[in-house]
């Protein structure tokens, strides 16, 4: 079985203005019909070049439903029964009709960002105008619901938000969820020893409550206390050998951090890969240790020493990992003791 990835940045426009958005900077592009057909035409050669059996398809933005016609034109030029295609997409869902379920159920993974109940989502998930979108994203989470069982919810916790997850979440399961994916705000600087000791305990929380469930025969499943549990041990970096990052102007680059970055493109979806220095580079940088998280136990499972772009977009050097994304995992790993005791 040989795989591969490919994220399609089908947009970098969006219909909303969230507080916490780090893609505010980037230049705003949609894909056009021509980028999206070399596209398929470089994801097919790849395809029959690397003898792939299965893909994975991430479209991306920007809010993805703004070029809900890229996005229905690519799935059914992939369509095809020699290799195993899934799809997955997140949305803000604030654009979703009816006449978009028919295209929306072929997908094998689809996430709604909500951030828990109206007063907390609201609070950094707005419109252009500047006002919350709860009550849309609620009414379309419902519809997406009927169709899609398998809804998952995307949360995004912040410093003004961290405090209340166990209350957010208990409201996202209420409403029907029954998978929640959440990660922190990184971009944030604000974040505290304190604040993450508080988090901690939220977490416990939601731990106590989704064992509740279980008993009643309710499986409820959460990123945000299973990660630790089932994370394997780091393997070398796959940027720009199976996994690929492509942005509406058509150019490749090995993940979502690299994208945007000059210094890491690859080539073109007309061209294909070209640049085998950046290649090079990334081989080198994930073969050198981080001398900053020497000696630490999450060493071998930690995303910032596997995933050293991750930390060069953050800090602008390959082996500093920003401080909240090592709190972070040493939460992790404080969730997966609570878990098996």
């Amino acid at each position: 079985m040989k795989k591969a990835a490919f994220t399609i940045f089908v947009t970098t426009k969006c219909n909303l203005s969230c507080k916490y958005c780090y893609e505010k900077d980037f230049h705003k592009i949609d894909m056009s019909a021509d980028v999206a057909k070399k596209t398929v035409a470089f994801i097919k050669e790849k395809i029959k070049e690397q003898g792939l059996t299965d893909i994975l398809v991430r479209f991306h933005g920007g809010e993805t439903i703004i070029r809900f016609d890229i996005i229905k034109y690519i799935m059914d030029e992939l369509d095809d029964k020699s290799c195993r295609t899934l799809f997955s997409m997140t949305t803000n869902a604030t654009l979703i009709t009816e006449e978009m379920i028919p295209t929306l159920v072929r997908f094998d993974a689809l996430s709604v960002s909500i951030d828990g109940r109206e007063e907390e989502h609201d609070k950094n998930r707005v419109g252009i105008d500047g006002k919350g979108t709860y009550s849309k994203v609620y009414n379309n989470a419902m519809l997406l619901l009927k169709h899609f069982p398998n809804l998952t919810a995307r949360m995004t916790i912040t410093p003004a938000t961290y405090s209340k997850v166990y209350d957010n979440f208990r409201s996202i399961v209420e409403l029907g969820f029954k998978k929640i994916d959440a990660d922190l705000d990184f971009t944030s600087d604000n974040w505290t020893n304190e604040m993450m000791a508080e988090y901690l305990e939220e977490l416990k929380k939601i731990a106590n409550f989704i064992k509740s469930k279980e008993q009643s025969g309710i499986s409820i499943e959460s990123s945000l206390i299973e990660s630790a549990a089932i994370k394997a041990k780091n393997s070398a970096c796959e940027g720009g050998i199976s996994s690929f990052t492509i942005t509406p102007d058509g150019k490749i680059y090995p993940c979502t951090a690299a994208a945007f970055k000059e210094e890491f493109l690859l080539g073109t979806v007309e061209t294909g890969i070209t640049n085998d220095q950046v290649l090079k580079k990334i081989e080198a940088v994930g073969k050198k240790r981080n001398d900053h998280c020497e000696g630490c136990a999450r060493y071998d499972y930690c995303m910032v020493t596997r995933c050293k772009i991750f930390n060069y977009a953050y800090t602008g050097d390959f082996y500093m990992p920003k401080p909240i994304m090592c709190a972070n995992e040493h939460i992790k790993v404080s969730m997966g003791k609570y878990l098996l005791n």
